[in-house]
């Protein structure tokens, strides 16, 4: 049976796990950025950050994409 369109979206139990790994591995470079040895170069520094927020930001990517949807239906 499909599903109404107002129906909220239910995530399968795969999405949850990648979901999790997306944060788990943010908050772990994130960390490793912050806490990284004084002689470290600073691009290296730069590269944690940059992929620790980006798997932050992916771990949204359902919540981001509902509100894209959203956004897209009323601007029509």
């Amino acid at each position: 049976m499909k599903r109404p369109k107002n129906a909220p979206r239910s995530q399968s139990i795969g999405e949850m796990i990648s979901t999790l790994v997306y944060i788990g591995m943010g908050l772990w470079l994130l960390s490793a950025a912050l806490v990284s040895p004084i002689d470290y170069p600073l691009w290296k520094k730069i590269g944690l950050y940059i992929c620790g927020g980006l798997s932050l930001l992916a771990s949204g990517r359902f919540l981001i994409g509902d509100l894209w949807n959203q956004f897209k239906r009323r601007s029509k």
